[in-house]
C-alpha cells in the first residue's frame, strides 16, 4: 500500500472528512507519514461520482446498458461480469461487491472471495 500511495500521482478517498482522518495516527493505519507527507495530493470527494461516467444508460463496460424501465437487463450484465471473472455463472448466487476503508474499525464481519481486477 505505501509504494501505491508514494508513487501515485493523486490520491482520492471518499470524502474530505476520511482524507482528513487518514493523515492521523489514529486514522492512517500506519500510513499516517506518508499520507501527510503527500498532504497535496490527498483529494477527499464526497460522494465521488461522476453521472456522465457511471451511467448504466450510455455504459459501454455494460453487456446491456439499461434504465429504470428496463432494469431486467441487470441478470446480463451480472451473467458477463460472473464469466469475465471466470466464476460459475449463476443466476441464483447473489453478486456483491464493496469498496470500503481498511481499518478494522469499520470491517464488515462476513468475509468472502476478493478478486482484484
Amino acid at each position: 500500500m505505501a509504494r501505491g500511495i508514494y508513487h501515485a500521482t493523486k490520491i482520492n478517498t471518499v470524502s474530505p472528512t476520511y482524507a482528513r482522518e487518514i493523515m492521523t495516527p489514529m486514522g492512517g493505519a500506519g500510513l499516517d507519514g506518508l499520507l501527510r507527507h503527500r498532504h497535496g495530493d490527498v483529494h477527499g470527494i464526497l460522494n465521488g461520482l461522476d453521472y456522465d461516467v457511471w451511467n448504466p444508460v450510455a455504459d459501454v463496460n455494460l453487456a446491456r446498458p439499461f434504465d429504470l424501465r428496463t432494469l431486467d437487463r441487470r441478470a446480463a450484465n451480472k451473467g458477463a461480469l460472473q464469466a469475465r471473472l471466470g466464476l460459475p455463472q449463476r443466476s441464483d448466487v447473489p453478486l456483491v461487491a464493496m469498496v470500503t476503508r481498511s481499518m478494522r474499525k469499520r470491517a464488515s464481519a462476513s468475509r468472502g472471495m476478493s478478486c482484484t481486477c
